[in-house]
């Protein structure tokens, strides 16, 4: 079902954002999550994927799952919100 290998430390396809920045409401149209479990880095950071595939689950048993296959070094922590910007242009 997930892919054998793990993720290494700072891989490119990966945009790293520090907890409080992304917990920090800003200007302009965001996706907002609320609740969610989020692998959290040793930095203190939560991961995108790609060009904006936010890495939580509303569940904790899956994102600790994730987590064991894919993210090893992170620990899961529950964040009440995180705002994620949003281009419209990304969907024209």
């Amino acid at each position: 079902m997930f892919p054998n290998n793990r993720i290494s430390r700072r891989d490119a396809k990966y945009t790293y954002v520090k907890v409080d920045e992304a917990a920090t409401p800003q200007n302009g149209l965001h996706m907002v999550y609320v609740d969610s479990y989020w692998p959290v880095t040793a930095d203190n950071e939560i991961m995108i994927y790609g060009q904006g595939s936010p890495q939580c689950n509303a569940n904790k048993q899956i994102a600790e799952k994730i987590r064991d296959r894919l993210y090893p070094d992170c620990e899961v922590h529950q964040l009440p919100f995180v705002y994620m910007p949003v281009r419209p242009s990304d969907y024209t």
